[in-house]
């Protein structure tokens, strides 16, 4: 594990996770946020309803968490340290960030 702290990825950290370690991509802003366009492969589970449905995450998986810009993904990512998940990774400014790249948006 990486201690206590949350790494926090920049879009091309976050790519390279995806591409190398297969993480599972979940997005934690809520349905309609979600259905206007997310990263590709993303699963959604609003923050509100991450603590208890964090057992749907398989294990043995980095989590790359993300959100709107950043902020709600921080969030969720404490509560899965919490929960006792030892890769987790937040894609640092969110979905912002990643549209800012270029990079593709799934719908």
């Amino acid at each position: 594990g990486m201690g206590a702290g949350t790494a926090s990825l920049d879009t091309l950290g976050a790519t390279r996770l995806i591409n190398d370690n297969n993480p599972i991509i979940l997005d934690v802003r809520t349905p309609a946020e979600y259905s206007g366009g997310h990263l590709p492969n993303a699963r959604n589970i609003p923050l509100v309803d991450l603590e208890k449905r964090v057992g749907e995450l398989p294990a043995k998986r980095p989590v790359l968490l993300c959100c709107a810009n950043g902020t709600r993904s921080a969030r969720a990512a404490k509560q899965l340290k919490q929960a006792g998940r030892d890769d987790v990774f937040n894609l640092g400014g969110g979905l912002q960030a990643w549209q800012q790249a270029g990079l593709p948006v799934a719908r």
